[in-house]
């Protein structure tokens, strides 16, 4: 399935969400705003987290994620399988609450 990762994600209302980087009040450092999120970002940042379920993940598992991340930072469209689709959703669920969750997945799969 082909699927446009430079789409923005929408919350509720149907604004554009934003990335957020919260400051912190003991070393001083200030809130940043990191721009719109997008469902490419989203799936790059979920694929590069190692996730507490996951102790002993392969050097392999973790270089297909990698592979995966680059592939869908380095085309506006990327091609998933099946398979890949699954994992991204899973990945994303484990990452993200469901106001993030919920529009990626219905990006990847639109059923």
């Amino acid at each position: 399935m082909k699927v446009d990762v430079t789409q923005k994600l929408l919350d509720l209302s149907g604004e554009e969400m934003l990335i957020v980087m919260q400051g912190c009040p003991v070393c001083g450092r200030p809130v940043e705003n990191k721009g719109v999120r997008t469902l490419r970002n989203t799936l790059t940042d979920a694929l590069n987290v190692l996730y507490q379920d996951e102790p002993n993940l392969s050097g392999q598992k973790k270089f297909e994620r990698h592979l995966l991340a680059v592939r869908i930072h380095s085309k506006d469209e990327s091609e998933f399988t099946a398979e890949e689709i699954v994992i991204l959703k899973d990945i994303v669920a484990k990452r993200f609450a469901p106001a993030i969750m919920g529009p990626v997945w219905m990006l990847l799969d639109p059923k």
